[in-house]
Order: structure tokens, then C-alpha cells, then sequence
């Protein structure tokens, strides 16, 4: 059976792979623009990408998909406005009203942002996204295959971070805290009113709709329908993607049997801001594919500041645990290169990132990112913003980003060599 002869020396040593991976950012971001997920120039970005991955891969293609991209961002819109709703009905002294209503909103957003499961998605119009992907097949047979992703659509502007970071922090938390409290105040205070013939003072009543309604009228000011050009979160991710299909198609052409036994699955996700839905199609659609051979995926999220480097070990707002194993081998290779990476939990409020549609159907998964992990801390936040351009990007985060991820596929793959010898002793 052929063994991997990769070695470290394998890899070129070479400081301008950041320039590369920003002047491919640029060129589509110049000839795509902003690019929501469901409309025409993200449809463009990925026949683009599908493109350039061909020019690497032993094949690439374009995989259509289709959903309801406005369902989870606007659903938390129309969520505050009934909350607003809800709030002004409490106002007057109708409890039961409010409680149903604010019920229902708080109901809507566990389901539908907490876990990201599609409960309201039917409400709202479908659109056309798709996938890119490219394969890079071994000389020999499968043995294990690495599904390195990222995502290349672009989020609509949060208006808030353009002015301040603690003010977006404190009126989400605000709006949250408030939003999902009422509906369980309004309820004991019902219980309590009819057990024990409990008066509800008006004034109390005309404390918690405030304390729900501004907020919520607070938050509804939050979103743009302007996208953002999204440099850093997350087309650079996707040049990155590119840059390393080119270096190990090189390098397999130097050297017949580089990443013997190991099959390079090169994604690039549309439909990420909204709520995963590019990368759950991609697993959806290749469960067959995913489980033909052991399988990691090492995912890469938005890169900004190299003082940022973290790798997550929990995902999706805290509720999906992520591989350890993949996760320590990461800082690992990060102290190697003298740079830390810091392990970091995606806590409630923060979201997910397509690390967690992997590992909710039981594939070890984790993300690369260098993002702002501190609410509380110093300096600009430029993701969500339109301030997210190339020219705004620290050349030597991707640098790292790059250097990591390409480090990575080679450690793995000595691992695959490591498995097969002493599955022939």
C-alpha cells in the first residue's frame, strides 16, 4: 500500500501567500460585490469559485440548493415588532394578551436562532444559493478524507457596530434577557392572580412593558437590508480555500504520492448567515460521501487581527460540542509556528459557524477564526459592517490562517500514514 511521503519541507515556506489570498478577495469582491445569500451576486461568487477550484481540483462544481435565506434573520425582527406589540398591549392592562404574545416570540427565537432548526422558515420566500465545491482525489485508494470549508455569502449590515461594540452587546443581551423573562413574569403573575386572588399593579404592569418594548424597539433599528462586502467574514476564508487546492495540487504533481490515501473535499458554503442552511444541504445531500471513508472538517470563519486566533471547541450559541482532538492539534501547530490559539466557546447570542452542521451528524469538526471574542474589549469591529473590505484585513492573520490549515491537512494525513502502519503490523 503507498504511504504519504509529505513532509514539512513539503510545504512552501512563503510570506506572499496573504497577498495572493487578498488580490483573489478583491477580484470577486470587485466583480460580485456584496452577496446575500439568495440573490444573483452570490450565485456569480459561487460560479467563480467553482472556477478557480477547477483550475486545482480533480473536478469542481456548482451545487444548487435551494432556501429561505430572509427566515432567519427577519424572523427576529418581526419577533421584536410583536414584542413592541405585546409590550403596548401591557401597557393597557392586557396580561393575557401580552403573555401569549410575548410567549410565541420567545418561542420562535429559542427554536429558530437558539438551535437554528427551521420552525418559521415556510413563511418566507425561497430562493435559489448554492455550493461550491471541489475534490482533490489521492493517487491511491480512500483511506480517510478532510472536508475543508468555508462560506461566501455575506451578511446584512448590523447598523450598531459601526458606532459601538458595548452599545450592540448591551442592547442584545437587553433585548434577549427582556424578551425571554416576560413571558414567564406575565405568567406567574397569572398563576398568582388567579391561586391567590393576586391584584397586578398597573404600575408593574407599565414597568415590564418598558422594560420589554424598548429594547425591542431598540433592537428593530439593528439590521440593514444593505449587505455588507463581507471581505473578512468570509471570502478570504474562501481564498484561502483556493490557495491551498493550489499548493497540494503542486505538490501532488511534484511528488505522485503526496496525500496518498487521503481525499481534500474543498467547500465554500452560501447561505451561512442565514442560519446554516448551505452547509446542513451539503450534508444532507453527501451523507453517502461523508460516511464512504472517515472523515474530519476543519472549518474556516472570518479572519481580522492575528491577536484574535481562536479555535472553537463548542459551537452553535453553546450547544454543539466540537473535537478536542482536532481543536488541541490546532493550537499545537499554532505554538509551533509561534502563534497562540486560543480555544473559544460559541456561547449563547453568538451564534454558529458550518463547523456545527458537521458535528451534529456525529463528524469531527472544528473552526479556525480570528474574530473579536471579547464583548467588552478595545478596538473597532469591522465584520457586519461595511467597513469589511480587504484593505481592513491584517495580511498576517490569513498568513497564519493559511500556513495552520495547510499544517493541518499534513498532520492529519501522517496520522493516516501512523493508522495504516500499524494496521499492517
Amino acid at each position: 500500500m503507498a504511504t504519504s511521503t509529505t513532509t514539512s519541507s513539503s510545504i512552501p515556506q512563503s510570506d506572499s501567500s496573504s497577498r495572493e489570498i487578498l488580490d483573489w478577495t478583491q477580484r470577486v469582491l470587485d466583480a460580485c460585490g456584496p452577496r446575500p445569500a439568495g440573490s444573483a451576486s452570490c450565485l456569480k461568487a459561487a460560479e467563480l469559485i467553482v472556477q478557480d477550484l477547477g483550475e486545482h481540483c480533480d473536478r469542481a462544481e456548482l451545487q444548487p440548493f435551494e432556501c429561505r435565506p430572509w427566515a432567519f434573520l427577519w424572523h427576529s425582527v418581526a419577533g421584536a415588532a410583536i414584542l413592541v406589540v405585546a409590550a403596548a398591549l401591557l401597557f393597557f392592562g392586557q396580561v393575557v394578551a401580552a403573555a401569549l404574545l410575548s410567549a410565541a416570540v420567545a418561542a420562535v427565537s429559542v427554536t429558530q436562532f437558539g438551535f437554528y432548526r427551521e420552525l418559521v422558515d415556510n413563511l418566507f420566500p425561497a430562493r435559489r444559493c448554492a455550493n461550491a465545491v471541489g475534490v482533490i482525489e489521492p493517487r491511491g485508494p480512500v483511506q480517510r478524507q478532510i472536508v475543508l470549508s468555508s462560506h461566501h455569502d455575506s451578511a446584512y449590515e448590523f447598523r450598531v457596530l459601526r458606532f459601538s461594540r458595548h452599545l450592540y452587546v448591551a442592547g442584545s443581551v437587553a433585548h434577549m434577557i427582556s424578551g425571554y423573562s416576560l413571558p414567564l413574569v406575565l405568567g406567574g403573575l397569572l398563576l398568582a392572580q388567579q391561586a391567590f386572588g393576586f391584584e397586578i399593579p398597573r404600575a408593574l404592569l407599565r414597568g415590564l412593558a418598558l422594560f420589554a418594548g424598548i429594547p425591542a424597539l431598540f433592537f428593530m433599528a439593528y439590521f440593514s437590508r444593505r449587505a455588507v462586502p463581507g471581505a473578512g467574514d468570509n471570502l478570504v476564508s474562501t481564498g484561502i480555500l483556493v490557495h491551498v487546492a493550489r499548493v497540494f495540487r503542486e505538490m501532488r504533481n511534484r511528488d505522485p504520492e503526496a496525500l496518498a490515501g487521503t481525499r481534500l473535499v474543498l467547500v465554500s458554503f452560501d447561505a451561512e448567515e442565514s442560519g446554516l442552511r448551505g452547509s446542513r444541504a451539503f450534508v444532507r445531500d453527501h451523507r453517502e460521501l461523508l460516511q464512504s471513508a472517515p472523515t474530519v472538517n476543519l472549518n474556516l470563519e472570518s479572519f481580522y487581527r492575528l491577536e484574535d486566533l481562536a479555535v472553537l471547541t463548542v459551537d452553535l450559541n453553546g450547544f454543539v460540542p466540537l473535537s478536542k482532538r482536532l481543536a488541541q492539534a490546532f493550537i499545537e501547530e499554532g505554538a509551533a509556528q509561534g502563534v497562540r490559539v486560543a480555544p473559544m466557546t460559541m456561547i449563547y447570542g453568538r451564534g454558529a459557524c458550518d463547523s456545527a452542521s458537521f458535528a451534529q451528524v456525529g463528524i469531527e469538526a472544528t473552526t479556525l477564526l480570528a474574530v473579536p471574542h471579547d464583548p467588552v474589549g478595545k478596538g473597532k469591529v469591522i465584520y457586519h459592517t461595511r467597513e469589511d473590505r480587504p484593505e481592513n484585513l491584517e495580511p498576517e492573520a490569513i498568513e497564519v490562517a493559511a500556513k495552520l490549515t495547510l499544517r493541518m491537512v499534513e498532520r492529519l494525513g501522517r496520522a493516516l500514514e501512523a493508522d495504516l502502519k500499524q494496521e499492517a503490523v
